[in-house]
């Protein structure tokens, strides 16, 4: 103690010293250290659950474009596949129409064909009742004299299908 003398420490003042400093370094862990301690580990807590929250928002981004793309190439099928059905229906009404089309136009063909026959047979018929009247008027003036109806058409038919076999001859 005597060393400590010479130096000029007073033990009793060291000591109330010690015991400040603990009480001091005490009061301190108390008060601010535990506060600050608190501080920095929720600050810390925030900070991973905010690069979770990161991380789990990449994850939603990347699960939602892929989501996105999957529904484009669905809606662009889908769109297609109406496309390619309208073609189909499409070309399917047109064959129905063009078939359509050339069965009337056949059966146009087909009426036209029998009015055309029959006028022609009425032509023909017209034609043999003028040919049979002049031919009557002819033989009459030949003659100059009048037959019965009977032998008249048998006459004219004798010429008609003399007529007949020197017009196709």
């Amino acid at each position: 103690m005597e060393l400590l003398k010479a130096f000029g420490v007073d033990w009793k003042l060291v000591l109330a010293n010690l015991i400040n400093f603990a009480l001091l370094v005490f009061i301190l862990y108390k008060i601010g250290y535990k506060p600050i301690l608190n501080f920095v580990n929720d600050r810390t807590k925030k900070i991973e659950d905010g690069i979770k929250n990161a991380a789990k928002s990449q994850e939603a981004l990347a699960q939602a474009q892929a989501q996105q793309t999957q529904i484009i190439e669905e809606s662009q099928k889908q769109a297609q596949q109406i496309i390619n059905q309208a073609k189909d229906t499409a070309s399917k009404q047109a064959n129905e129409i063009l078939e359509k089309t050339k069965q009337e136009a056949e059966v146009l063909l087909t009426k036209t064909q029998s009015e055309l026959e029959l006028q022609r047979a009425q032509m023909l018929k017209e034609a043999k009742k003028d040919i049979t009247d002049l031919v009557l008027l002819t033989s009459e003036k030949i003659l100059d004299k009048k037959v019965d109806d009977q032998t008249d058409r048998d006459f004219v038919n004798g010429l008609v299908g003399t007529l007949k076999t020197t017009k196709s001859a």
